[in-house]
């Protein structure tokens, strides 16, 4: 399922590194990236949650992981969250990233949209699943961006 073909630069896959990494944080969250070149006809939404699932981020301690999934050249994508981060901030706060990332990818700024996404998701993972100086933050899920087909 996966291959090493990046659809990012190596500076566009950093900064979505990066992202990543400064939106979990201070956290107990989990951010996910990955891109393909096409979905086709299939559901996005579907596909989406296929992936969700193949890269286990249901199946983090807090039940707050977040995939954003990109279609690059079909230029479709969703944002998903799973359950313990959707019930803190519902489908309006998914259908605004949506938009933001629409938005980004017309005008062919991918990475900075991805990268953008990934920083309000972080905002929102720190407000409702903080760190604490009594606790210790694992990296339950790699931060690297996985490529597919």
């Amino acid at each position: 399922m996966f291959f090493k073909k990046s659809h990012f630069s190596q500076p566009e896959e950093d900064k979505i590194v990066a992202a990543i990494q400064e939106a979990e944080r201070d956290c107990f969250g989990e951010v996910r990236v990955y891109v393909e070149s096409a979905v086709g006809k299939e559901n996005v939404y579907a596909r989406a949650l296929e992936i969700f699932k193949f890269l286990k981020i249901d199946q983090t301690e807090f039940r707050n992981g977040v995939l954003i999934y990109i279609a690059k050249e079909d230029r479709r994508f969703a944002v998903i969250g799973d359950q313990g981060i959707h019930e803190k901030v519902g489908n309006h706060f998914w259908s605004h990233q949506a938009s933001h990332l629409r938005t980004e990818f017309e005008r062919g700024r991918f990475a900075e949209g991805v990268s953008h996404t990934i920083k309000i998701v972080g905002e929102k993972l720190k407000e409702f699943f903080p760190r604490t100086e009594t606790t210790v933050k694992k990296n339950e899920l790699p931060d690297a961006p996985v490529y597919g087909k």
